[in-house]
């Protein structure tokens, strides 16, 4: 789906408490990965919630946004 260089970007929508370390950490360097390989860069947002694995998987953006209201961290 990212072939072609048809997706110019991804973009994270992030409300979530968090999530196991080894699942984070899976989507952490998934993302590293196809960010690398299609040279696209990753946005991220947290609309809510953005604790512990969210922040965890937020760390691979290249630009971090969040509503006013956020709780962002742990």
């Amino acid at each position: 789906a990212l072939k072609g260089g048809r997706v110019k970007a991804i973009l994270l929508s992030l409300n979530t408490p968090g999530g196991g370390a080894f699942e984070s950490d899976a989507i952490y360097r998934a993302l590293i990965s196809y960010k690398k390989l299609y040279n696209i860069p990753i946005y991220a947002y947290a609309d809510g919630m953005a604790a512990s694995g969210g922040m965890y998987i937020a760390a691979a953006a290249d630009k971090f946004y969040a509503s006013p209201g956020a709780f962002v961290g742990s």
